[in-house]
């Protein structure tokens, strides 16, 4: 049997201006300047991954990415069998420590491969039965009034679900979540991202006062180290006593 292996890995960047700013707790963007990955076989399949730099979270950088999967990934895995998916993301994993985002784009761009070797579109590689997905809208923190019209643009454009940015002051951000609600009503999903903008108390305070407003879940309400923090949290809502939390999660992503 002839193995498809991996001859090639090549990185680049790709830049784009954004309609509105991104803005959260944690930064501010009016574009998206991204790394892609592109891995290459013997017979000629290219496989494309993309990381995002957010030094402010995982603490990687344009050239952070770029060096790790030039320096320390390629050599680990070129010549590789593509089918040793296993083996090849152990070897992604060992090559280097930390460098989160380096190794997240050279695994999808590993998923895009196989899929295109196996010659099945990439959802049905994954095991999905559907060709499309659902997905939320970010609406960026601002002022109660900005979120409050951004919100109604967003309904109006038939998005269902809503991702809110808060963080920061955690009494105002009870209140813009409040006021979206109002606006929106109760037939459309939010979901609150505090992008690790509160202090465990302030966290615990604001959290059992947005779920008054049937709020999906809650993403990172403090700092991503603070596991203590996050299971003080978890456990104060867990126990709040109110019927309409048993839907409403406290998530720590990175």
């Amino acid at each position: 049997m002839v193995k498809t292996k991996i001859v090639d890995i090549k990185t680049g960047i790709i830049k784009a201006s954004l309609k509105k700013p991104f803005i959260t707790a944690l930064r501010r963007a009016i574009e998206v300047e991204d790394v892609i990955v592109k891995i290459i076989t013997d017979e000629g399949l290219e496989g494309f991954g993309e990381a995002a730099p957010t030094p402010a979270i995982t603490g990687e950088t344009h050239g952070s990415i770029i060096e790790a999967i030039e320096k320390f990934i390629k050599p680990a895995i070129i010549g590789m069998n593509i089918e040793d998916f296993e083996e090849i993301i152990k070897k992604i994993n060992n090559s280097i420590l930390n460098n989160t985002s380096a190794k997240a784009a050279c695994d999808i761009a590993l998923y895009d491969i196989l899929s295109k070797y196996y010659e099945v579109p990439l959802y049905q590689f994954l095991g999905g039965a559907k060709k499309s997905i659902s997905t939320d809208i970010t609406i960026s923190l601002n002022d109660i009034e900005k979120m409050v019209l951004d919100s109604i643009e967003a309904v109006n454009q038939d998005f269902n679900t809503l991702k809110i940015k808060v963080g920061g002051d955690y009494k105002k951000d009870i209140q813009r979540v409040k006021a979206i609600r109002d606006a929106v009503g109760e037939k459309i999903n939010l979901r609150v991202d505090a992008n690790q903008g509160w202090k465990t108390k302030e966290a615990i305070f604001a959290a059992n006062e947005i779920a008054k407003y049937n709020i999906e879940l809650l993403e990172q309400p403090v700092k991503a180290y603070d596991l203590e923090g996050l299971k003080e949290v978890t456990k104060k809502l867990i126990n709040s006593g109110n019927g309409r939390r048993k839907h409403f999660f406290s998530l720590r992503c990175r």
